[in-house]
């Protein structure tokens, strides 16, 4: 596989794991603010209902000082408490504006009638009162319809204080486990991404590139010494090292074949020289093979001049000279090799197995 598509996969794949780990971590800051906010309106909530509840006891309780005792004051004060209530109206502003379901929705109307209930049997009381009939307006006080409607009152509040507080409680604890959940999510995220960095930019690339290149480079420094017979490794990598492995064993080759060509040509001039000071078959034969054998690792060498039918001997290399020099044989005669092998030194002839000899 080739590096640089694997280089992009790599990067793709960070790219795509930073980006889910960013867009978890906003997610969680998201649920997290959130959180707050419900917590928030669950204070704001439960203030407004102790206002409503302390609202209602300080009318309830002016009202019923007034019907008792007729006390202005008292009567002052409830009507205040009833025309000029701020905390309790501002508490039922607040109320309608969160979101509300039906059953809360439901709960507070409910509170708003048994409100007006209350605020038109509170008109009666207070006209009793000041038409001076304070028994009666004290019976109505004590009796069974104001209590009740005193008590549904609060039955109102209370009911959708449980109802909305709970309900509160309950997205609270859902935005935290939403909120815990992404937050995992962009640890797990950001733990894949680095595993992914190291494995990639680690693991996988020091296995497929940098200890291939430190391979090559030692074999293209053993090359630039001299030595072309060294081995190219990875030769069958498909990848760019593979691309790269070949082409230094290309450039190998083409370097051995063009040292050998320059070494014959070195070689073939350095013998014409040499040749060239040749005055005697046998000097041509000295010269000739005291540079062609020791080039082609031979160990021995001799040069025969056949005329008429006979072959001589006129010079060699490695042999004794003395012992064939003026030896004359016929073409196809046994006794040529025999007597080639006289002139051979034993030295020479117990070289090792493999050392290759010639004869001209």
């Amino acid at each position: 596989m080739s590096i640089l598509r694997v280089h992009r996969w790599l990067i793709a794949l960070s790219a795509l794991f930073s980006a889910l780990t960013l867009g978890s971590y906003a997610l969680s800051l998201h649920y997290f603010d959130a959180r707050l906010q419900a917590d928030s309106r669950k204070t704001e909530v439960s203030h407004s209902l102790e206002r409503i509840l302390q609202s209602l006891y300080k009318t309830n309780s002016a009202l019923h000082r007034y019907a008792t005792t007729g006390d202005l004051a008292a009567r002052s004060q409830f009507q205040t408490e009833v025309s000029m209530g701020f905390e309790r109206e501002a508490a039922l502003g607040l109320l309608r504006a969160v979101r509300l379901e039906q059953q809360e929705r439901l709960s507070l109307q409910r509170l708003q009638e048994r409100y007006n209930a209350y605020l038109a049997l509170a008109t009666q009381i207070v006209e009793a009162v000041q038409g001076g009939q304070l028994a009666r307006a004290s019976g109505m006080v004590a009796g069974p319809e104001f209590s009740q409607v005193v008590a549904g009152q609060f039955e109102a509040v209370e009911e959708l204080n449980a109802a909305l507080l709970q309900r509160l409680d309950d997205d609270i604890a859902r935005l935290t486990r939403e909120a815990a959940l992404a937050s995992n999510a962009a640890l797990v995220l950001l733990i894949a991404n680095l595993l992914l960095f190291w494995w990639g930019y680690l693991a996988f690339m020091r296995r497929r590139l940098i200890m291939p290149l430190i391979g090559l480079t030692a074999s293209t420094e053993q090359m630039s010494a001299g030595n072309l017979g060294v081995e190219i490794a990875h030769l069958d990598n498909q990848s760019e090292i593979g691309d790269l492995a070949r082409a230094l064993d290309r450039y190998r080759t083409s370097t051995a074949e063009a040292a050998r060509q320059r070494w014959v040509r070195t070689g073939v001039a350095d013998i014409g020289v040499a040749l060239q000071r040749a005055e005697t078959l046998g000097d041509f034969a000295q010269h000739l093979f005291a540079r062609l054998v020791p080039m082609f690792g031979g160990g021995v060498a001799a040069l025969y001049l056949c005329e008429a039918g006979v072959c001589s001997f006129c010079g060699g290399w490695g042999i004794k000279e003395p012992a064939l020099r003026g030896r004359r044989f016929m073409p196809g005669d046994g006794v040529l090799g025999q007597a080639a092998r006289d002139g051979v030194p034993r030295v020479v002839r117990g070289l090792p197995q493999g050392h290759r000899t010639r004869k001209s």
